[in-house]
């Protein structure tokens, strides 16, 4: 009878200890710890279908990139890490600008263990766990990234008690670091035809992503005024990458 009782009290000891420490994870990894604005905007627009015009006289050559050469005008230079600007001045000192280059993907960031581009203190959850999570979720490109976000603003995750502490961690892990490096958005619109990516539209500018054999390749337009969406679309339609 003695031994019966000391197996119960084992039994609760050990059923009490998991609630206690599944109590403070979720305490501990609660994405509303996260206090990013953000996130909060992350919603997919209009579609942009995109046809290749190869009917260009003039490009503008980066590596393994090229686009109509539309910024004769433009003053370029190139930073240390490998990113190309090209700016104008215009009415009012307002600047133009294209930025262009070929740059890691969000899933990059996300596995990167110590997250140093984006100065993330992010010691609670390994890459290894992140990637576990992103595989659970069957995120593996930018877009599935961003679609999970859209539809956790609609419908959040719900953790609880019973949800595995990997999960609880992973969750927190891909919300906190998305949240430092995506900018303010207004909205998202989805690349689609000859060319797959999206473009994160901003208040003054438009972030456009291209991928083509697992890289992505970045354009930054600055000036909505100037790049305007009939301008912009036919502009990108001239785009080709050879990587």
């Amino acid at each position: 009878m003695k031994k019966k009782r000391v197996i119960i009290g084992v039994i609760l000891v050990v059923i009490l200890s998991y609630f206690c420490v599944k109590a403070l994870a979720l305490y501990y990894y609660d994405v509303k710890n996260i206090t990013k604005d953000n996130l909060k905007n992350i919603k997919f627009g209009d579609t942009l279908v995109l046809n290749s015009n190869s009917n260009v006289d003039d490009y503008l050559v980066n590596e393994d990139i090229k686009i109509r050469n539309d910024f004769k005008d433009f003053e370029y230079k190139k930073t240390a890490d490998n990113v190309h600007y090209y700016t104008l001045k215009k009415d009012n000192e307002k600047d133009v600008a294209l930025i262009m280059g070929k740059t890691p993907s969000y899933i990059d960031y996300l596995l990167e263990e110590k997250m140093l581009n984006f100065n993330v203190n992010d010691k609670k959850v390994s890459s290894k766990e992140r990637k576990a999570f992103l595989t659970k979720k069957s995120i593996n490109s930018d877009i599935d990234l961003l679609k999970f976000l859209e539809k956790n603003n609609k419908e959040p995750v719900k953790n609880t008690i019973f949800t595995p502490l990997k999960e609880i961690k992973g969750y927190y892990s891909v919300m906190l670091v998305t949240s430092v490096f995506l900018p303010d958005i207004k909205s998202i619109t989805e690349i689609k035809g000859d060319y797959k990516g999206y473009i994160l539209n901003l208040k003054k500018s438009r972030e456009v992503s291209i991928f083509k054999n697992k890289k992505k390749y970045s354009f930054t337009f600055i000036n909505n005024d100037y790049f305007t969406d009939e301008y912009l679309k036919e502009l990108l339609e001239t785009i080709e990458i050879r990587g």
